[in-house]
């Protein structure tokens, strides 16, 4: 990629926080934001600040291993009222399979 997109002035909680922001003004246009983070810190960042918001309705937190490496993903939304929560639940099988609770 270009220097431009892979780099943002601020760094990885500036970037991850201007997405809280377009959310803020998207509002539940959309059902679920999501971003991966690879700094601990900044989920923890990110994590206060949607606290923060009055709008922001949930917010949920998964963690993803793979050998040493590890990142953090977040989700937050600002619908109200019944969401689907979708689990993945992985097989032997050839793909996952997406099951809605």
């Amino acid at each position: 990629g270009r220097a431009n997109e892979l780099r943002c002035p601020g760094g990885e909680l500036a970037f991850a926080s201007s997405l809280v922001d377009d959310s803020i003004v998207r509002g539940p246009r959309v059902t679920w934001y999501t971003t991966m983070v690879g700094r601990k810190r900044t989920l923890g960042a990110l994590v206060s600040r949607l606290r923060g918001e009055d709008r922001v309705k949930e917010f949920r937190t998964t963690t993803f291993v793979c050998g040493r490496t590890t990142r953090w993903g977040l989700a937050w939304t600002l619908s109200s009222g019944e969401l689907p929560i979708c689990s993945l639940s992985l097989s032997l099988d050839p793909g996952p399979n997406l099951d809605v609770l």
